[in-house]
């Protein structure tokens, strides 16, 4: 039983990592297209068209960490079920940023569907 909460865990945790990770790069590279095709360098890349997106991806991936943490503590009955659906959740949201550079998501589905089935 303790190494099926420490599979999720890992799946969920490597998942938001590499989600996070799809965050950052996606927001370098928006950063750069952008600077690329405006003459002025603009330092804030929240004023970017793909910024929404970015920062979708980096906050999924935020909590895709935070859903692995509180899986592993699984303070009451049921908490793993719940945390197991948020994960899945942003999982999906991480979709608009690219999931996570495909792999974050395939970790995430994998770690979150694991949970449900818990």
């Amino acid at each position: 039983m303790a190494e099926k909460h420490t599979l999720i865990f890992i799946f969920l945790l490597v998942g938001g990592i590499v989600t996070l990770i799809g965050g950052v790069f996606t927001s370098f590279i928006s950063l750069i297209l952008h600077n690329a095709t405006n003459p002025v360098p603009q330092l804030i890349p929240i004023y970017n068209t793909f910024s929404f997106y970015t920062l979708l991806g980096m906050i999924s991936g935020i909590m895709l960490m935070v859903s692995a943490i509180e899986v592993h503590h699984k303070r009451k009955k049921g908490s793993i079920k719940y945390w197991s659906t948020v994960a899945l959740a942003f999982t999906i949201i991480s979709l608009f940023d690219g999931g996570g550079l495909v792999l974050g998501f395939i970790l995430s589905i994998i770690g979150s569907l694991i949970g449900l089935t818990e």
